[in-house]
């Protein structure tokens, strides 16, 4: 990978660091996949990588109903079922999700909240590698109401 400093501009990483060639490893097509690892005997019981390849950018949320929440680099906030690693549901949101899932209670309705749109580094570097479009803007906190 190729180095050089530049000043603080859109589309710098690292306090102005900039690399010229970011590639895919060889015979990989996608940038990071969810894994669920049993606790006790350290083996997978699932993973879960988007269609696309992008990078997983979200930090995982775990709910005692069964569903773990993530976010990807391609702006797909979803829901998986904590024992299949199955898709429950998913939406395209306006950025890349770029926060850590948050759920929460309201007269006894449930939510779920994330961040979107930050352009966080990891997904201004990842995103070229599956070629996914990041919008410029500013972030956005989405909530959800849980059936």
């Amino acid at each position: 990978m190729d180095v050089s400093f530049v000043s603080e501009e859109p589309g710098g990483r690292y306090a102005g660091m900039r690399s010229s060639r970011i590639k895919m490893v060889p015979g990989y097509d996608y940038v990071g996949e969810f894994v669920a690892i049993d606790p006790v005997t350290g083996i997978r019981k699932w993973e879960y990588r988007q269609p696309s390849g992008a990078a997983m950018t979200a930090a995982a949320l775990a709910t005692a109903g069964g569903v773990v929440f993530g976010g990807s680099a391609d702006r797909r906030f979803f829901a998986l079922d904590t024992d299949t690693g199955a898709v429950l549901w998913q939406m395209r949101l306006n950025g890349d999700i770029s926060g850590a899932p948050v759920t929460f209670e309201v007269e006894g309705k449930q939510y779920v909240a994330i961040g979107a749109g930050g352009r966080i580094a990891q997904t201004t570097s990842y995103a070229r590698l599956t070629g996914e479009d990041i919008p410029q803007g500013s972030g956005v906190i989405w909530v959800f109401a849980l059936p």
